[in-house]
């Protein structure tokens, strides 16, 4: 079985499945109500400044959670869009460069 990491760096999360998807081993959310809720909405700068905040921490505790490591990822997923271009930045930018320290394709 392969272990993926996904990354879904988006101000308004949508829950989907996966395509054949056998276990999901670890779902952690990064809310960002508080920060906008305030505004009535999504304002796109704070939106971005919290994903590059909370980007970290939340993939540590997803890999925690899991019980796995680095060495156990086999692919390193990503939304590319539709989306703030700015939150799409920080999880792409991010996902690539774990890519590039861990070796990935």
């Amino acid at each position: 079985m392969s272990a993926i990491l996904g990354i879904e760096p988006l101000a308004m999360r949508r829950p989907r499945g996966g395509g054949g998807c056998q276990s999901v081993l670890s779902s952690v959310v990064a809310s960002q109500l508080v920060t906008h809720g305030k505004y009535g909405g999504v304002v796109p700068e704070l939106a971005s400044r919290e994903h590059l905040r909370a980007i970290v921490p939340t993939v540590r505790l997803a890999l925690e959670q899991a019980g796995s490591s680095w060495g156990d990822l086999d692919a390193i997923a990503v939304t590319e869009g539709p989306g703030l271009v700015g939150s799409l930045l920080v999880g792409i930018t991010y996902a690539k460069s774990l890519c590039f320290a861990r070796g990935c394709g």
